[in-house]
Parts: structure tokens; sequence; C-alpha cells
């Protein structure tokens, strides 16, 4: 789930209309989105006549005042609900076949009527006006923070069953005020900030931009994925205005810019989307991206949608989606129920090799003997299996390793139709994987190399057992991406299972011996394993390699790598002086970060 926050310095710059239209393109696309009202003094989402229950939601009467009530007063030792305060607005269709998404609603209460709108009133007047400075006194503005995503991230769709929540959007309050200052700093993922040209929106995106550097201690490096810029309205006309007002923006965008001189300018500007003026905009309240989808503000807000999707929208985060829908899909095949469509899976993807689900994995050849064959042997001949593809749906599968082996165990109990169901459902997954961009192979390369050591573990409790050589004979066949090797051993160590990680990174040193990395990490588990004349080695090599490539950052950590060997071997003097030189050298790269990170560890392992 990814939490963004819509921010204004000043009102009037269309932040809640942004919102809204954002929201509604994306879950119109097909994901599940959820929004919050959290400007409590001005909540103009709530009073949209679009967000207003839809008839099956009527009932609801509470809202997210009634919770920080709650939270503040202490009325109970359980918290009221967040998922039971939210409904779907009548803004969702209710029958449509190009809304493929859900989009769920908190609103600050129920408002409309002058009964009601006293009531909120009053609850209101009973919250303190800096009621998150009071609770950071008693201690309880983090556990605040952290309940709202908590509870927010467990919501449920009935339209999208077992998917998990894809954005939460906050509607901040405008200003720098409790609750805006809690939901831009820490408590967001991203910042959509919007202004207009004139100098007082200016100087308020300078603050913002400090709190968030300074204050939220976010990298500037990282501004480019936790900010997006909105300007609006721009009016037609008065070009030379226009520009020079633009120009403006862009050199407090520098400014910030210059903190870190290391840095390229274009490095850390987060891109400026301007917003086009248009009557309906101004004049009501109609979602223009949904009525008119090719005005030019529906164009700007699908910008940011898309820019959403591909800087924001993490692919681990994609690839859980995917997961989900499968695993809805799948339900209705696995013990104890049953249900689902055709066809077999078909080799040859049209995605480059290099894609982590772009091959078929040759089991027959890499198992070490033909015990394979006893998985399948019971399946009905009409249901035309093959046991390689098969196989290798399974195994790439992004489903749990139990569910996993409940198909495993129920195969010879299933007829022809629903074993086709189930291969049908399986590739219906991969083929979503394989449309991911290669930007997402990556993290596709890190989540398979998780599963891989977990799939391998249930092939051996059905008596089969993978031929390493074999595999890395073969590697041209099977996935060779370093990422995967990876995180297979990685998901190894976790379990302390260091021989094991250590074979699997002599293998990367083998595939990749012009990699640096591999050699790092082996010394790592080499070091881990007190095996320390071999990794000591090993990071000898690694370091010839980052040397040869002028990799500052490589060598960086092969010193802390280097140090944190000396720790082992006890020679604490040694130690200290390795942590000191990669710390003199990240100052002397402008390595802001790394640096931090080396004085945090001095201090720790050298309080004195």
């Amino acid at each position: 789930m990814q939490v963004i926050s819509f921010y204004s310095f000043k009102g009037g710059v269309g932040r809640t209309n942004a919102l809204l239209n954002v929201a509604w393109i994306l879950a119109k696309r097909k994901y599940f989105v959820a929004v919050v009202d959290m400007d409590l003094h001005a909540p103009g989402l709530t009073l949209m006549p679009d967000m207003a229950p839809s008839p099956e939601w009527s009932g609801h009467t509470f809202g997210l005042i009634d919770f920080l009530e709650d939270v503040f007063n202490q009325y109970t030792d359980t918290l009221l609900d967040l998922k039971a305060l939210t409904y779907r607005p009548r803004l969702v269709p209710l029958k449509s076949k190009d809304f493929q998404g859900d989009l769920l609603f908190l609103p600050c209460s129920h408002m409309g009527t002058p009964e009601k709108d006293e009531l909120y009133r009053s609850k209101l007047r009973r919250l303190p006006l800096n009621i998150l400075n009071e609770l950071r006194t008693s201690g309880r503005n983090t556990a605040l923070i952290q309940e709202i995503r908590d509870q927010l991230a467990n919501l449920q769709s009935d339209r999208l069953p077992g998917r998990p929540l894809d954005f939460l959007f906050l509607d901040a309050r405008t200003g720098f005020t409790e609750i805006g200052d809690m939901i831009i700093g820490k408590g967001s993922d991203h910042v959509v900030a919007l202004l207009s040209l004139n100098e007082q929106n200016r100087r308020g995106l300078g603050i913002l931009l400090s709190e968030l550097i300074n204050e939220k201690d976010y990298p500037i490096n990282e501004l480019p994925g936790r900010l997006s810029i909105l300007v609006g309205p721009v009016p037609d006309g008065e070009e030379a205005l226009k520009r020079a007002a633009m120009e403006r923006i862009e050199q407090t965008l520098h400014q910030f810019a210059r903190l870190d001189t290391s840095l390229n300018t274009k490095e850390v500007m987060p891109e400026i989307i301007p917003i086009s003026y248009h009557p309906i905009l101004a004049l009501t309240e109609q979602i223009i991206s949904r009525d008119f989808p090719d005005a030019r503000p529906s164009q700007a807000y699908q910008r940011l949608a898309d820019e959403m999707e591909k800087r924001v929208m993490s692919s681990s985060a994609s690839s859980q989606r995917i997961i989900a829908e499968t695993q809805a899909n799948l339900a209705d095949l696995l013990p104890p129920e049953e249900k689902q469509n055709e066809q077999m899976f078909v080799e040859g993807s049209q995605q480059p090799v290099r894609h982590p689900y772009g091959v078929v994995i040759p089991w027959n050849l890499l198992c070490r003997d033909k015990r394979w064959q006893n998985l399948l042997s019971d399946f009905p001949k009409e249901s035309r299996l093959d046991p390689d593809p098969f196989l290798n749906l399974l195994a790439t599968s992004g489903q749990s390793i139990e569910d996993k082996r409940k198909i495993l165990n129920v195969l010879s109990s299933y007829d022809g139709d629903q074993i086709n169901r189930l291969i049908n459902v399986l590739q219906k997954e991969r083929e979503d994987f394989l449309k991911l961009t290669e930007k997402q192979w990556d993290d596709l390369s890190f989540q398979l190399g998780e599963r891989w050591q977990e799939w391998l573990d249930l092939l051996k409790e059905h008596g089969l057992q993978i031929d390493y050589p074999l595999m890395v004979n073969i590697r041209p066949i099977i996935i060779s991406d370093l990422i995967f090797w990876f995180s297979w051993a990685n998901k190894l160590i976790e379990t302390n299972r260091l021989d094991e990680s250590r074979e699997i990174l002599e293998i990367c040193v083998r595939l990749f011996p012009e990699f640096g990395w591999s050699h790092l990490f082996l010394g790592d588990v080499l070091c881990q394993s007190d095996r320390f004349n071999e990794s000591r080695q090993a990071f000898a090599d690694a370091d010839k390699i980052f040397e040869k490539n002028e990799d500052s950052n490589g060598h960086i950590l092969v010193l802390t790598m280097q140090a944190r060997l000396a720790f082992a071997e006890g020679n604490k003097p040694l130690a200290r002086e390795t942590f000191q030189r990669a710390k003199t050298l990240a100052d002397d790269e402008g390595l802001i970060l790394q640096a931090r990170k080396l004085s945090e560890m001095i201090a720790r392992h050298f309080p004195n």
C-alpha cells in the first residue's frame, strides 16, 4: 500500500479536486483505492455530492472525527474500527465494464443537514486545536499515525476479493497544521504538492521542501520519488508572466538541490505538472476526468496517475496485486472446495529472455532422478498435462508455499477439467507478470528468488533433489539474473542455512566473476561462518573490481565489511580504523547517507 498525501500551502489551488480525479482514474484502471478526508476544519471531500454514500451504505453515521475523539479521550480500551467507518461513495458506478477497481471513502463525519452539521461542529469544538501536540505529550502521536495506516491497510473490497489496498489518499488541511504536519511527514510515502503561480504559493513550496528535507529527514536525492508538484489553475494567455512564474518555482527547487552539490540538479527536481484553467473546475464539482476525459485538466490528472503507477506504485505492489487476483481465482480449486476454465500453457514468450518469467525451467534435467514424474503420474490423461510447463507455472507462482503444497497434495483427486482450469489460473498469473515493465524486473527476480528455496524444500518433501551444478551449467536456459541468486541466498541466510547460502553465492561468483557484489556478499557469509581467511580474500577480490570500475560506493562497502571482519576476529583497533576510513571516503565523495550510517556504526560499536 502506498500512502499519498495531497497538500497545499494556500487554499483555492484545486487540491481536493486533484485528489478526487486521480483517485477516480486509478480506481477505474483496476486499482483498489481508499480516500480519507483529513481536512477537519474545511471537509470539502465530505461535502461533495459524488462522495455521499451509495444507497447500500446509507446507514453509516460516523467518521474520522469520531475516531480522533475516541483516541484523545480514551473512552474504551479498543479504538473505533476505521474500516467500519468507510463506505463506497456514489461516484463509483454500480456496474460498469470500464470501471474495474474499487474506491472506498472515510469522511470527516456525516454532514449535509443542519442537525448533522451542528453535531460535527460540536465534536470539532471538543477536540483541542493542537491535538497532535496533546497526544505527543502523552507519547501517543506515533501510535496514532501507525494505527491509521495499519487499520486502513487491511480494508477489504467485496468487488475485489482478496486484493490488498493499492493506494491510500489523504486530503491534508491547508498550511502547516498538526494534521498536515502528521501526514506530509512520516505518515506518507509520497506527497502531491499543489500551488498556484503567485509568490505566496512559491514561498510555501520552499517551506514544504525545507520541512521534508530537514525536518522529516528525506534525502534530497529521493525527492523525485517522494514529491509531485501540480501548478494551477494556469490561465490562457499572459505567456511571459506564466513563464517567469514557472522559472521562479524551478529556482526554488534548484535552491534545495544545491544542498547536496554532488547531485545533478535534474536528478532532484520533481516534475512540475500544470493544470490548465477550465470552467468546469471553477464552477462545478464534477469529476472532470470522468465527464470530460479529453479536457486539458483531465489529461494532466491522467499524467499524474501515470506517474503514480510508475514512480510511486512499486513493482512489488503490482506483483502482490497479481498474486492476490490469482489467489482469489484459485480459492475454489483448493481443498475443501472446487470450481474454474480451459487450455494449456504454451511455451514461447514474446518477452525478452532477461525477463525472470520469460523461460521454462527444464525440471526433467534438473531433478537428479525421474521421481519428479511420480508427482504427476496419477493425472487423468484427458488433461493433456505436460510436466515441465506445469511445474514451471507452479514453481514461479506468487502463491504461498502452503497453497502450493495443497495443490501438489490433491492433484491426484482432480479430474481433467479441474486440472485444465487450474492451469488456466496459473497461466493467467504468469501472463500478468510478463506484462510488467522492465523497470519492475529486478523486483520480480527478487521475489522469485525468495520463493525459490521454499519451492525446492517442497520438492524435497516429495523425494526430489535438485542438481545444483547442472543448474549452473545450463544457466543460459534458466534464470541468470544476479538479483535472483542474491535473493535466494538471503532467504537461506534468514533461516540460518549459511552453508547452502554460501553454495549459492559461490555460483554467483562463477556466473558473474566481474561483478564485485558477488564477491562482497560471499565474503560476508564466509565471515558469518567464521571462515575469516576466505572472507578476507573475497573482500579483496571485490575491492579490485570496484577499484577497476571506479566505484566509490562499492569501495566504501568493502571497507565496512572489512571492519566487521576485524571486529569478528577481535581486532577492535583495526575495526575502528577501517570504519573511520570508510566514513572519511563517504564524506569526501559527498555521500551523505552513507557517512551518517557509518557514524552511527562507529558510535554503536565504539561508544568511547
